[in-house]
């Protein structure tokens, strides 16, 4: 039965040594039983990781909870790094080694299912949730989210913040003319020149939908703001796409620049 299952299954003495593995642990760990027998349970190989990306803590692992406890612990969740810099995710359960004579555990059986698969179509649908599928930019709702927290810290802390609104022109005129692949291009060009003109992991370029586009500048005045979004318009003006049918398309945009003044109270008051 334990070399059958599908689930891995380690044996670990009191010392969190490791001391029996099943074919399915190697496989879903990526390790072998001669890499891992007589190691730590928690070691440099298995340097688990919770859900948000912290690091487990010793006093942690299921485990070590079972032994110092004496009590099973039920689908806890670890991510566990292979080889190539990938993480497994497993989900683990722990069962106490304990015969009726002995006070405390001398030993711990730990199963696990491979749910890597599971965790991936998560993170999918979190970005999905988040972000413009047709750019990569955030969505109007997680802009919207992100605004709202850089509004009120920035009125908190008296910082500067800009914000800029910008849109395609005669974009309707560039889908009937070319075909909506080609409007998609247009659309995809200047979300292109909004990532890589912007502060990296400072400003927050979005599409708030259709052609319309927004960006937000933290610490930065509406001169900052201005420059910025010249370089997009100078670039979209000069740097055409190119139609199904081989004709290159001129692109121009519109951009409007406003910043926080003391007496702006919301969101609304500076997209106005």
């Amino acid at each position: 039965m334990f070399h059958a299952m599908t689930e891995g299954v380690v044996f670990m003495d009191k010392s969190f040594r490791i001391l029996k593995l099943n074919p399915s642990a190697e496989r879903i760990l990526g390790y072998t039983e001669g890499e891992l027998v007589g190691r730590d349970s928690a070691g440099e190989k298995l340097t688990a990781i919770h859900e948000d990306g912290k690091v487990y803590m010793d006093d942690e692992h299921p485990s070590r909870k079972t032994l110092r406890t004496g009590k099973p612990v039920a689908g806890a969740v670890q991510g566990l790094p292979r080889r190539g810099g990938r993480h497994t995710w497993i989900s683990i359960n722990a069962q106490p080694l304990q015969h009726p004579w002995e006070d405390k555990p001398h030993g711990v059986v730990v199963s696990f299912s491979d749910i890597t698969k599971l965790k991936e179509a998560e993170e999918r649908l979190k970005v999905e949730a988040n972000r413009d599928m047709l750019t990569g930019l955030c969505n109007r709702r997680e802009f919207m989210k992100s605004f709202a927290k850089a509004l009120s810290t920035a009125k908190r802390h008296n910082d500067a913040l800009s914000l800029c609104v910008c849109d395609l022109d005669h974009f309707k005129q560039v889908n009937d003319t070319y075909g909506h692949a080609t409007g998609d291009r247009a659309i995809q060009r200047m979300a292109q020149l909004l990532m890589e003109e912007v502060r990296v992991d400072e400003d927050l370029p979005a599409r708030l939908g259709g052609d319309e586009f927004v960006v937000l500048f933290p610490r930065a005045s509406a001169e900052e703001a201005k420059a910025c979004m010249d370089r997009v318009r100078v670039r979209l003006a000069g740097e055409p796409i190119t139609a199904d049918d081989g004709t290159h398309v001129f692109l121009g945009g519109s951009f409007g620049v406003a910043q926080l003044e003391d007496k702006t109270t919301s969101q609304e008051e500076l997209f106005e």
